[in-house]
């Protein structure tokens, strides 16, 4: 069999793989290989990005069969967990193997144990998911999304534009919470504060403490602010369910009395949808989360219609990108071959100027993340039955050389009588 990039490999941890089960001996076969989180708080991100790299695949040998060639995609999957360690045993796994290129949804503080082992193994990582500024350096990690100062500008925008000019964080305690909540505070203009943060351990097993302490420091705000000048800002990932169900006990009089936002770790997740009691108070709190987008979120793509088949809702921007993200990586390892992370950088990146797919023109700066930017905002509305649905109420866009992103909200967003 002709090749492109395939080890015949026995290996301790699970590869699975998709996208050319029909191969034959003529076929060249290009092989992608993928981290995919399953950790409780990144179970709906793991269920998108492992959609999204099957579509990718599935367009690709869809193309090379209609245009008569042989080449044929195939994607290896490798699971790892929010465990510290479990994303770097992974990636030395396979780097034994001899791979040097590995795709990935990954928080940013998986990437941050990852980085200096890529470094130094001539690894290349091409991540979607992970946006501390921390990381934005030039290194052997791409990021398929923009980092966090520009999410930090858009929830500060967009906050002034709800009329809100006092936040009470919410924060998870790691990297990602504890860089965008600086961020954010930085970002703010001198009309806003942002109150003492209430961070909280991501391993918690019970919220009942967070959110008392949330309701107690939100009450002090109230004791000198109109409510409806004042939000809870939300950093969590899908935690945040459990937090709402907590939060919708009739026990914490303050919480309920004040908007809450959102970001792109909680929102349009299906987390937040599958429990009626989480959706009831996302609704009653007009909740409205920022997240990546993909271009013109309004619209749907032919993709939007492959992932409600797969997995029954439209995604967030973070699985569009990765299926840009692997798309270019095919092109790249038709471009350089797969043996080299230095070439396949330089190729990856040539690519990724030239390519334009749901997420739009995918050219990377030079600390390697995106330089087009596109969030959208979300809120969560509930039917006769007390299920959730998400509902867009507007977007935000940054293009290449603008210093800042401008929003556009629906009038009726709040859907206030």
């Amino acid at each position: 069999m002709n090749r492109i990039f395939l080890l015949m490999v026995i290996c301790t941890i699970s590869l699975s793989g998709f996208g050319a089960a029909d191969s034959t001996a003529n076929e060249e076969e290009i092989s992608l290989y993928a981290l995919i989180p399953t950790g409780e708080d990144m179970l709906s991100k793991g269920e998108a990005t492992k959609a999204a790299l099957e579509i990718a695949s599935e367009d690709m040998n869809a193309l090379y069969e209609k245009t008569g060639s042989k080449k044929r995609v195939v994607v290896n999957t490798t699971d790892y967990t929010l465990e510290p360690g479990s994303a770097l045993a992974a990636i030395e796994q396979l780097n034994s193997l001899g791979i040097h290129m590995v795709l990935g949804y990954f928080a940013s503080s998986e990437l941050t144990e990852i980085k200096p082992f890529a470094d130094s193994h001539d690894m290349l990582i091409l991540s979607t998911g992970s946006t501390a500024t921390s990381l934005s350096v030039d290194d052997n990690i791409l990021r398929f999304n923009p980092d966090d100062s520009n999410m930090a500008d858009t929830i500060v925008m967009l906050l002034k534009n709800e009329g809100i000019h006092d936040i009470v964080p919410l924060v998870r305690d790691d990297i990602w919470g504890n860089e965008l909540s600086l961020l954010i505070h930085e970002k703010m203009e001198t009309d806003m504060t942002l109150d003492d943060i209430e961070r909280y351990d991501p391993e918690v097993s019970s919220y009942e403490d967070v959110v008392s302490r949330l309701d107690t420091q939100v009450g002090a705000v109230l004791a000198e602010e109109k409510a409806e000048n004042v939000g809870v800002l939300a950093l969590t990932f899908g935690e945040i369910a459990p937090i709402m169900e907590e939060a919708s006990d009739a026990k914490y009089p303050n919480i309920s009395r004040v908007r809450w936002f959102g970001t792109d770790g909680n929102t349009l997740i299906p987390d937040i949808t599958n429990s009626r009691v989480a959706s009831k108070f996302a609704e009653d709190q007009k909740f409205t989360g920022t997240t990546y987008s993909r271009f013109i979120m309004a619209q749907e793509t032919p993709v939007t219609g492959e992932f409600i088949t797969k997995i029954g809702y439209d995604p967030d921007g973070y699985a569009y990108g990765t299926y840009d993200m692997a798309k270019i990586a095919v092109h790249a390892i038709e471009l350089k071959g797969s043996d080299d992370a230095r070439a396949l950088k330089t190729a990856v990146t040539a690519v990724a100027d030239m390519y334009s797919g749901p997420t739009g023109e995918t050219s990377l700066i030079e600390t390697g993340d995106r330089s087009e930017i596109h969030y959208a905002f979300w809120t969560v509305t509930t039917d006769s039955s007390g299920k959730g649905t998400w509902e867009f109420v507007g977007e935000a866009n940054k293009w290449e050389g603008e210093s800042s992103p401008v929003i556009t909200m629906k009038e009726d967003h709040l859907n206030e009588e």
